[in-house]
C-alpha cells in the first residue's frame, strides 16, 4: 500500500524584507537573490528527503565544535539525522539540475562524515550508516532557476524532479576517486578561503542507475582489485523503484510528478564487516582519496592528553563537545 505524504517547503525569508540589504547596489542585490535561491533549492530537496525517508534536519545548536587536536576544530552538521535500533543514520542531501554535469563534495565534508561513522561505531552503535542522497532535477535547457520567485520555484521543482540516487559511504568514496580534486577560492572582501572539492560526474550517476551499472563500472578497470576488496564494492545491493510505487507525494496541495529512485546499500552482515574493517583500517581507506583521517588525529590527541595531562582529560571532553555525536 502506498504512503501518502505531504510537505510545505520552508524557505529563507525574502531579502526585500531584510533591512541589511537596502544599501546594496543592483548587482550586489541580484547576487544575494541568486544565493538565496540556490539555498532554497537545497532546502526543498532536504525537506522532500525527510518527508519520504524520515529523520530530522540537523542544527548547529545540537552539534558543538569538536577539537580534533590543538590545530584542528570541526563542527559536524549532517543534513539529516535519524536514530534507529541499530544506531545513528547520517545523510547528506545534495541537488543539481540536469544542466550541471556533476555534484561536488568538499574534502572537509568527507572527513567529517568518515569521522562521524567511526565515532558512532566506537560509541557502541551496532550498524551506524552514512548515506549521500543526490537529486537531479529540471531539463538540460533549464537556466537561472534559482532566480525564480518562490511560488514559481516550488511549481517547477514539484514537477521536474528526475531522479534520486542514494550511496553509502564506501560507494561514495569509490566514485570520488574517479576524478582529481579541484580547489575553489570562496573569497570575501576580508579573507580568502580556498577549499578542496571532489566531484561525482553525471555520467557515473547515470551508469549507476542501471541494474548492472556497478558491475560495469568495476569491470572498466578504473578500480584495482585491492580497492574493490578494501571498500567491499562487489558486495553492495541495489534497490530501484519509481517514487509513485511507494508514495503519493504532495508539495503543498500539488501532487508531485513521479521520479526514479536508485538506492545502494549493504546487508546487515556486510555492513557489519565493512564497519569492522573501516574501524581498523580507516587511515588506509581514506588515504586512497587523499583526505585527512581526523578520527586517527583525534585518537592520537586523546592518547597524548591522557599521557601528559591525565587530570584534564575528563574536563576537556565535557568542554569540547563529546556529546556532538
Amino acid at each position: 500500500m502506498k504512503k501518502r505524504v505531504r510537505f510545505d517547503p520552508v524557505f529563507l525569508s525574502p531579502l526585500l524584507k531584510d533591512k541589511d540589504f537596502l544599501d546594496l547596489d543592483r548587482g550586489q542585490f541580484a547576487s544575494k537573490i541568486a544565493v538565496r535561491g540556490k539555498k532554497n533549492i537545497g532546502r526543498f530537496f532536504l525537506q522532500l528527503y525527510t518527508t519520504m525517508f524520515g529523520g530530522y534536519e540537523s542544527s548547529s545548536l545540537f552539534n558543538p565544535v569538536i577539537k580534533i587536536n590543538y590545530e584542528i576544530k570541526r563542527r559536524f552538521i549532517p543534513d539529516v539525522t535519524e536514530y534507529t535500533d541499530n544506531g545513528r543514520v547520517y545523510t547528506e542531501v545534495k541537488s543539481v539540475s540536469l544542466r550541471t554535469n556533476q555534484i561536488t563534495i568538499s574534502k572537509e565534508q568527507i572527513e567529517n562524515y568518515s569521522f562521524a561513522s567511526l565515532m558512532a561505531y566506537q560509541e557502541g552503535d551496532k550498524l551506524p550508516e552514512i548515506n549521500f542522497g543526490f537529486f537531479r532535477y529540471g531539463y538540460r535547457d533549464l537556466v537561472q532557476s534559482h532566480n525564480l520567485p518562490d511560488k514559481k520555484l516550488i511549481e517547477l521543482l514539484s514537477q521536474e524532479v528526475r531522479e534520486l540516487s542514494i550511496y553509502p559511504l564506501n560507494l561514495l568514496l569509490a566514485t570520488l576517486m574517479l576524478n582529481p580534486p579541484h580547489k575553489k577560492d570562496r573569497a570575501t572582501p576580508n579573507s580568502s578561503n580556498v577549499n578542496t572539492y571532489y566531484s561525482v560526474k553525471g555520467k557515473i550517476i547515470t551508469l549507476l542507475q542501471q541494474p548492472k551499472g556497478l558491475e560495469q563500472l568495476l569491470q572498466q578497470g578504473d578500480f584495482g582489485s585491492d580497492l574493490v576488496d578494501e571498500l567491499m564494492l562487489d558486495k553492495l545491493k541495489i534497490e530501484q523503484f519509481e517514487s509513485s510505487d511507494k508514495y503519493d507525494i504532495f508539495c503543498q496541495r500539488r501532487k508531485m510528478a513521479p521520479f526514479r529512485i536508485t538506492k545502494y546499500y549493504s546487508s546487515d552482515r556486510q555492513l557489519k564487516k565493512w564497519l569492522k574493517y573501516f574501524n581498523k583500517n580507516n587511515d588506509k581507506v581514506l588515504s586512497f582519496l587523499g583526505v585527512w583521517d581526523i578520527y586517527k588525529m583525534y585518537q592520537d590527541e586523546e592518547k597524548r592528553q591522557k599521557t601528559e595531562f591525565p587530570w584534564e582529560t575528563e574536563e576537556r571532553l565535557e568542554d569540547e563537545g563529546e556529546l556532538a555525536f
